[in-house]
Parts: C-alpha cells; sequence; structure tokens
C-alpha cells in the first residue's frame, strides 16, 4: 500500500472510507461468500455504478482479503 502513488492511496482510501466500511465494515472477511459478495456488487449497480467502477471496489476488497491472509486471519482470499 505504502509503495504505490499517493494518488492511488487516496483513491483506495476514498474507495474504502466513502463505500465499503459504511456498507459492510461491520461483516468480517471470513462471512463473505459469493452471494454475498455478488448482492453487494449489485447494489452498487443498482446505485449507478458502471461496471469499471465496480470493478474498482472488488480490486479494493481483493486487497483487503490478501491482507488478511498474509497476516494470518484467514485461510483463503473470500473475494478472490
Amino acid at each position: 500500500f505504502l509503495g504505490f502513488s499517493e494518488q492511488w492511496q487516496y483513491n483506495l482510501r476514498n474507495r474504502l472510507e466513502s463505500r465499503i466500511l459504511p456498507e459492510i465494515g461491520q461483516t468480517p472477511c471470513s462471512a463473505f461468500d459469493r452471494r454475498r459478495l455478488y448482492q453487494y456488487y449489485f447494489g452498487l449497480k443498482e446505485r449507478g455504478l458502471c461496471h469499471a467502477t465496480i470493478w474498482k471496489y472488488h480490486s479494493v476488497l481483493c486487497l483487503v482479503g490478501d491482507a488478511c491472509v498474509e497476516g494470518g486471519r484467514l485461510r483463503d482470499n473470500p473475494f478472490r
């Protein structure tokens, strides 16, 4: 995270703080399965986000899941 550009870090933090944390931040990563993840993505689509933007949110969730795996909190990344 810290090795990326300041703009990239800003965009990532903005996605986390604007939508991800308020909407699903209280749900543990281990509680996510394909159905729950798709519900979240379809909800973003219903609110008017385009596919490219939803993909960016997916990328952020993948990074969060990777960090959980690397930190030993999860065995597998549920977002991949």
